[in-house]
């Protein structure tokens, strides 16, 4: 029954998210004062009831549970030993205070970065930034939770150590701890490794009260929890009335560290959904999720209760008890709030040392050791380096300051990566790309001859400051040999102002050489419905026209260039506005008095620029020889814009494959301009074949050796884009 599952899901996912928050809260509170060790194993606990039913029901995710974190703890923690290091004069109040305007701070930045669409951002944080810094995390959890359990570890010099500092109760109930979480698979495969290991502790500890009856008094002994509810009341209301005594120089401390915090809890997140959706084999909304946890965040930091994340324990233990509904999430809030308000009392019994031990097999978790395989290669000792530069700034300074370094180490490793990666993602040259307009083949040859003047480039990426200067230097180097420069911007992304000015010079040199710069595909991704041409001209760092000339697609603007190198090498043939039948390429060597008599059963038509010849999928046979004008083969398409997959001139035919296989029409023939068709139909064709058989077999020799060539030039089309 999908009811239960989601049920036991939820009860499941709070036992384990219990005693880590739990431990999570004391580690917290303890920072900000010993004497409240109680009222941090309340604020995990309310962390946990909060942001399960608040979280499940706004995120509504079926499987996440959000929880207290120890990246949170770890930053948190830090936070108020700055702060009462920064500033002597803070209360205890005062502390508490700053600490939940912290998470409350957090919570409305998640909230203010879902709303806008910002959830996807936070992936672009790169893993050695986030390897490092969790396992910075790691380190200090450790050494902080060992601290906690010895507190006579802190020792001047190496002569004072002895082994009587680590203490006869504490040192076994650690130690069995530890143990227990990573051999709780092989005792119970059902019951959560915290709570076995848990349990595991709270019995050593009971073994070693045998001996002395005092430590299991829950008012005086420094090894348990102790009372948690000394004064009856459950929520950890914020002492508001203080505010006005918060000095003005701690307030954008509280806005940068709660600016951090959600960083800290997003990217915690996200990383969590990575591996649910996975196993999910599903995406699910990041927008949402961050949603959920941002209102989340914000009402259990209003009541006290500590800031969380996505747990992947938590919400693997969820999914694995068959939870597929966002009730699940809700339920465990609820149980833990039950377990709160009845079985409070005996939290006071847990040893301090089994809280301390499941932190410390939480950071030996938690520590990245994969970090070490990127000294295997070379390419990723730069990221290995990064990683422990975020180690040793978390452990030799603090938290805050590891978090500003991570940041500042994402946006100098974004800037790598994209001076690494080139954004040239294609060259080649005019001899080898032709537009898709139809020559004639001592047309062709002319381009052939030619079409080296001209170098083709297709760009994609980001063309900004660190990557103009490879753009600039490599047609630098091609302009050597060649004077016409076409750019295609099709896929890229952002432009800056130091690549116009890069443009500008290009253009300027280009035309001292007396060649041209086309640039085309301005239109899509990159102008996000801004005026690019606007923003040229606007950016344009030079106080006069600029030369290059603007085309839609490169296909246009080879066809451009392709007409100017005709004119200026050709024969003369590209210029003929006017051809009769029996000067087409496709009737060399028939004789003439046959093409008159064909003349009589040809149908010469007329049509307008824009005006449809034929569409895909129509029945007809007739193949069009092209009298005057230009037509264009487009392909349409029911989703998108049509795709023109070639151009038809004066003295060329078309329509050749329905007037051999009798097949329906492939794509739309459509007139560029005003435009005069010879059409002969098959039928009329066989007919006059049948009187002059010496002709057809010349026709069809000469249509089968033009489609040849047709198809050879495809060839090379298909070869320049490889």
């Amino acid at each position: 029954m999908p009811g239960i599952k989601n049920i036991l899901g939820g009860f499941s996912a709070a036992l384990v998210a219990l005693p880590q928050a739990i431990a999570f809260g004391v580690t917290v509170y303890v920072a900000i004062d010993p004497s409240l060790s109680g009222a941090g194993a309340i604020a995990g606990i309310l962390g946990v009831i909060v942001l399960g039913i608040v979280n499940g029901s706004v995120g509504r995710n079926p499987i996440l549970i959000s929880t207290p974190s120890a990246a949170a703890t770890a930053y948190l923690a830090a936070m108020i030993i700055q702060l009462k290091g920064q500033f002597t004069g803070l209360s205890r109040e005062q502390l508490l205070l700053i600490l939940l305007l912290t998470g409350i701070t957090a919570g409305l930045l998640q909230l203010l970065l879902a709303l806008f669409k910002g959830g996807r951002l936070i992936k672009f944080v790169p893993y050695p930034v986030i390897a490092g810094y969790l396992s910075a995390v790691a380190v200090i959890i450790f050494f902080g939770q060992i601290a906690r359990a010895f507190p006579e570890l802190h020792i001047s010099r190496w002569s004072e150590f002895s082994w009587q500092i680590f203490h006869w109760v504490n040192l076994p109930v650690l130690v069995v701890t530890v143990a227990m979480v990573f051999l709780a698979a092989k005792i119970s495969k059902r019951v959560p490794a915290p709570i076995i290991a848990l349990s595991g502790g709270m019995v050593t500890f009971a073994l070693i009260g045998l001996t002395d009856g005092s430590l299991f008094d829950t008012a005086n002994s420094p090894y348990l929890v102790g009372r948690i509810r000394t004064d009856g009341q459950i929520i950890n209301l914020p002492p508001w009335q203080l505010i006005a005594s918060i000095s003005p120089a701690i307030w954008p401390k509280i806005f940068a560290s709660g600016a951090m915090l959600a960083m800290i809890l997003s990217v915690d997140t996200l990383k969590t959904m990575v591996i649910l959706d996975n196993l999910k084999h599903v995406r699910a909304d990041s927008d949402k999720v961050l949603r959920g946890l941002g209102v989340a965040n914000t009402v259990s930091s209003l009541v006290g209760g500590m800031p969380g994340s996505g747990s992947a324990n938590s919400s693997l233990i969820n999914m694995n008890s068959g939870a597929s509904h966002w009730s699940s999430v809700v339920y465990s809030g609820i149980f833990a709030m039950v377990i709160l308000l009845f079985l409070s009392d005996y939290a006071a019994y847990i040893p301090i040392a089994a809280l301390a031990g499941l932190l410390v097999a939480s950071s030996i978790r938690l520590f990245d050791t994969s970090i070490f395989q990127l000294l295997k290669k070379r390419s990723t000792r730069l990221d290995f380096a990064v990683a422990m530069l975020v180690i040793i700034t978390g452990i030799t300074y603090n938290l805050i300051v590891a978090a500003g370094a991570g940041i500042a180490l994402s946006i100098l490793l974004f800037v790598r990566n994209q001076i690494r990666d080139t954004v040239i993602r294609s060259k080649t040259r005019g001899d080898r790309k032709f537009s898709n307009k139809s020559r004639m083949p001592d047309e062709m040859q002319v381009l052939r001859d030619h079409g080296h003047e001209t170098i083709i480039y297709s760009l994609g990426g980001n063309l900004f400051f660190g990557t103009t200067d490879q753009l600039y230097r490599d047609i630098e180097a091609e302009l050597k040999t060649s004077r016409n420069v076409v750019l295609s911007f099709k896929e890229v992304h952002s432009i800056d102002f130091t690549a116009v000015h890069m443009l500008e010079l290009l253009d300027s040199v280009v035309h001292k050489q007396g060649g041209e710069l086309l640039l085309c595909s301005l239109v899509g991704e990159l102008t996000r419905g801004v005026d690019f041409e606007g923003y040229l001209s606007h950016a344009a760092v030079a106080h006069k026209e600029p030369h290059w000339r603007i085309f839609p697609d490169a296909n246009t603007s080879l066809m451009y260039l392709e007409e100017k190198i005709l004119s200026e090498h050709g024969q003369g043939i590209h210029k003929k506005l006017t051809f009769a039948l029996g000067e087409m390429d496709i009737f060399s060597g028939c004789e003439v008095h046959a093409i008159s008599e064909l003349q009589n059963i040809v149908k010469t038509q007329k049509y307008e620029s824009a005006q449809q010849v034929f569409s895909q999928g129509s029945h007809s046979e007739e193949l069009y020889f092209i009298g005057h004008g230009v037509v264009d083969i487009v392909l349409p398409a029911h989703d998108g814009p049509a795709r023109k997959l070639s151009t038809f001139a004066q003295g060329d035919f078309f329509g050749d494959m329905a007037f051999l296989d009798s097949e329906e029409r492939s794509a739309d023939a459509i007139a560029a301009a005003g435009t005069t068709l010879h059409a002969l139909s098959r039928a009329d064709f066989e007919n006059f074949c049948a009187k002059h058989h010496k002709f057809g077999e010349i026709f069809y020799r000469n249509l089968a050796r033009i489609l040849a060539h047709r198809l050879r030039q495809s060839h090379h089309e298909l070869q320049s884009d490889i």
